[in-house]
This record gives structure tokens, C-alpha cells and sequence, in this order.
């Protein structure tokens, strides 16, 4: 969470306007793509007015909003209205919150406001059969993929709970939850163990089993037990995951083709063993060697959230922070969802020489369900009128989905596919967003919100 403090002096009766500029990247999970708004002013407002307008040229599928402290009153205060065009979706939205004072007041005795939470925005885009679309603005490009119709691959996952002293209480029970209905999710296919640590690291099984019905209530029943004691040993808990998986990978006890996943939740710094943030990042990304993918939920406010997201990153991952709140369980099983369902692994992006000068990223370890792979890049000055994208990656089966066989075309290798170019026509390259782009070197300049009409 990014925090920021502005201080100023105001002379008594005078008035005083602020306005807030900022670009935040959208990324899309579990299917959409949510803006998150905190609405706490903490007493009543003459004049509470939010707008939020949205611009997609793809056409807006889906769109809804929720907020933790709508009331009956309050919701005759919100506006929700899409533009309607004559053929095919609504390329425009308007969301409005504009209570009155009375309907912020929580009685009529009261001078306390209602308003105080979370006001959230869901949406999502129409989608080609290809999965895939360009935007185009003042020389640079953004390249959205996303298909669909795809099959999940098994997975083999293990998850590394921490169990220390600082995890007593409500967190390790939130935990024992959100880890029984997470492993309720496994499928038949996959693979798992788990390994919990405190002082010391011990694992469940001593190598990874099958997630059969027996199986899985046996996890659960361990997973209930788990009692929160002890220091943080980080270290040797990740090493000990690490070698449960190159030992079932060298004894040929995984499915071939699946993918192998690593989950760390800890809500501390190391204080066992190695306590150097520098070094277990450094022993952990030797240690998986680019062959499994890492990923990090820091627990709470007081987690070195920094240590977790580089260790996340360098390892193929990606790290969360979970807010220490009543709905804490269900953020660690929203957070393995974005993770629970690999669809493709080793895509990479191919463009023209003579065209795209420079991207930001043309390689990705892992595609999931529900989420989106974004390549923002530069044009050449003279680049030709119709730029293509060949888009190339590993699955394991392809559903059965009308029109897939005009963009994926069978390679058999063992159980996987290859995906063929996805060629972007002319009328592809017309989808233009009217939002201002970043100067080029801007980390991840692929989606904005804030000041433009384009949240994406």
C-alpha cells in the first residue's frame, strides 16, 4: 500500500479546492478489472460528489459496483449509465455518488455520517475469439491478451504456512479456514503438500501426493491443527519446499506437463536461522533455479512487504499484502483463485523488427485463468500500416470453443499445444484510447486511471 502526507495552512473561513492527479495500473483478476476507492470523510459533506467515467473501444461486458456502507438511502444516490451504440456494446460508462447530507446522516438524531469504507468498481471488456487486441497512441502500443477457451493445467502446489509466535489468534485461525476451503478446491489432477514453520520447518507428507478425496480430508484435518508458536524461519522453509519439488520432479512423480507452484503466507520478518532478507532471497532464487513459480501473501500491516514481493518477483510470482480484517480468509482464497487455474505456461510475444522498436516485457513464465498478459511497446517512425503479433505458449488441451481452430492450431508434443500468429488487422490497430501515455521507461505503462477517461 502506497501512503502519502500533504500538510497546509488554511486561514479561518476561507476555501480552499484540492485535486488529486494519479495513474494507477488496472490489472485484471478473476475475469475483471476492479478499482478500489477508500470513501472516509469522517463527517458530513455538503458536497460529496464522485465520478467515475470509463472508456473501452473493445465495447464494456460486465460492470458493477458494491460498497461496504451502502444503505437504502444512500443507494438512490448512485448512478450507473453506459452509452448505448447501435451495433454491438457500450464503449462508454458514467458512475455517480452524490448523497445529500440527510442521506449521509446515519439517524436523524445523529450528526455522524454512514459513509466510511470501500467504494469498488468491476468491469470488463468484450474479447475477439483471438483473446488479443492493440491500442495505439502517439507512436507507442499496448497489447492486450487474454483467451479464452483454454483448459487448466494440474498444478502442483505446496503450501508454506508460517506458524510462528505473531501468527497466534485471529490470523492462524483465518488461515486454518481459508486453507481448508482453498484445498476443498484442489482438483483430482493435481498434486500438493504443505509445510508449516515456526522455529523449525516440518512438512505434512513426505512428498507431494495426488488431491484425491481422502487425501484432501487429511490435509484438512492437519491444516485444522496447525498451532501458532515460536520464531520465523523463513529460510529453511522455503529450501525444504523447493527440495520436496525437485525430488517428485526427478523421481517422475508429477503429471507430465503440469506446473509447479510455491505459496509462502508469513506475517513477520525472519528471526531463526538465516535472517538476512538479502541472502534467503538469494538462496531461494538459487535454490528454484527458474523451474517453479513463487508467490508471497504478507499478513497484516507489520510485514516487510518489500522482502516478499522482490522475493515473489525474482522467483517468476508475484506477492499481496492481506489486510488484517473480518473478510481476511476470504482475501487468501480470492488470492490462490488468480493463481488456481494455469492455463498456458512460456509465453512469449513476437514482433516485426521494421516495426516495434522496443517493449516492456516479451516473455511470460505463466498464464491464469481470469487474468490478462500486457505488452506495452514503441513503434518505429516509419512502421508498416498493419502491424502483427505472433503470440506462441504450452497448454495441455484445448476446449471446445467455437472458432478456437482459426487461431490455435494443434502441435502434438507429448500433451501441449503451440499457439499460432495472431495477425491484428488494420481495423484492430483503430481501437485508440484517449488517455495520455507515461514517457516511455515507465515501469508497467499499460493501464491508467485517474485524470483521462480510460481507466485501463
Amino acid at each position: 500500500m502506497e501512503q502519502f502526507q500533504v500538510s497546509v495552512s488554511v486561514a479561518p473561513a476561507a476555501k480552499v479546492t484540492f485535486e488529486l492527479v494519479y495513474e494507477e495500473l488496472l490489472k485484471r483478476r478473476l475475469g475483471v478489472y476492479e478499482l478500489l476507492l477508500k470513501v472516509q470523510p469522517h463527517q458530513l459533506v455538503k458536497h460529496l460528489q464522485m465520478d467515475i467515467h470509463i472508456f473501452e473501444p473493445q465495447g464494456i461486458s460486465f460492470l458493477e459496483t458494491e460498497s461496504t456502507f451502502m444503505t437504502n438511502e444512500l443507494a438512490d444516490a448512485l448512478t450507473v449509465s453506459q452509452n448505448q451504440t447501435k451495433v454491438g456494446l457500450p464503449q462508454r460508462a458514467h458512475i455517480r455518488f452524490k448523497p445529500t447530507v440527510s442521506q449521509q446522516q446515519k439517524s436523524a438524531e445523529q450528526q455522524d455520517t454512514v459513509v466510511d469504507g470501500d467504494f469498488i468498481i468491476r468491469y470488463d471488456v468484450n474479447r475477439t475469439l483471438s483473446g488479443g487486441s492493440i491500442q495505439i497512441e502517439n507512436g507507442y502500443f499496448v497489447h492486450y491478451f487474454a483467451p479464452e477457451g483454454l483448459s487448466t493445467i494440474p498444478k502442483n502446489v505446496i503450501f508454506v504456512i508460517d506458524t510462528s509466535g505473531s501468527m497466534m489468534g485471529k490470523k492462524i485461525q483465518q488461515t486454518r479456514e481459508a486453507l481448508i476451503k482453498i484445498l476443498e478446491d484442489l482438483r483430482p489432477e493435481d498434486h500438493f503438500n504443505l509445510i508449516s514453520f515456526s522455529n523449525k520447518a516440518s512438512q505434512w507428507k513426505p512428498s507431494l501426493v495426488p488431491a484425491s478425496t481422502q487425501n484432501v480430508e487429511e490435509a484438512k484435518k492437519y491444516a485444522n491443527s496447525i498451532q501458532a508458536q515460536g520464531g520465523t524461519n523463513i529460510n529453511d522453509a522455503m529450501l525444504l519446499a523447493v527440495q520436496l519439488l525437485d525430488k517428485a520432479t526427478r523421481e517422475e512423480q508429477l503429471p507430465s506437463g503440469s506446473v509447479s507452484l510455491l505459496l509462502l503466507l508469513t506475517d513477520g520478518d525472519p528471526t531463526v536461522g538465516e535472517t538476512n532478507p538479502t541472502k534467503i532471497q538469494r538462496n531461494v532464487q538459487e535454490a528454484i533455479g527458474g523451474q517453479y513459480s513463487l508467490f508471497c501473501l504478507g499478513f497484516g500491516f507489520d510485514v516487510s512487504y518489500a522482502f516478499l514481493e522482490k522475493l515473489a518477483l525474482d522467483n517468476g510470482g508475484l506477492a499481496r499484502r492481506i489486510y488484517e480484517d473480518s473478510d481476511s480468509a476470504l482475501q487468501l482464497q480470492d488470492f490462490y483463485q488468480e493463481v488456481a487455474n494455469p492455463l498456458l505456461t512460456t509465453v512469449t510475444f513476437e514482433y516485426p523488427g521494421n516495426a516495434v522498436e522496443e517493449v516492456t516485457q516479451d516473455n511470460f513464465p505463466l498464464f491464469f485463468k481470469g487474468s490478462e498478459m500486457v505488452v506495452a511497446g514503441k513503434l518505429r517512425a516509419q512502421s508498416p500500416d498493419v502491424l502483427s503479433a505472433t503470440v506462441s505458449g504450452q497448454l495441455v488441451s484445448v476446449a471446445s470453443h467455437p472458432g478456437v481452430e482459426g487461431w490455435l492450431q494443434q502441435a502434438f508434443r507429448g500433451a501441449r499445444f503451440k499457439l499460432q500468429p495472431v495477425r491484428l488487422q488494420p481495423t484492430d490497430l483503430g481501437q485508440v484510447t484517449k488517455c495520455p501515455l507515461p514517457p516511455w521507461g515507465t515501469p508497467d505503462p499499460t493501464a491508467w486511471a485517474g485524470g483521462g477517461d480510460s481507466m485501463r
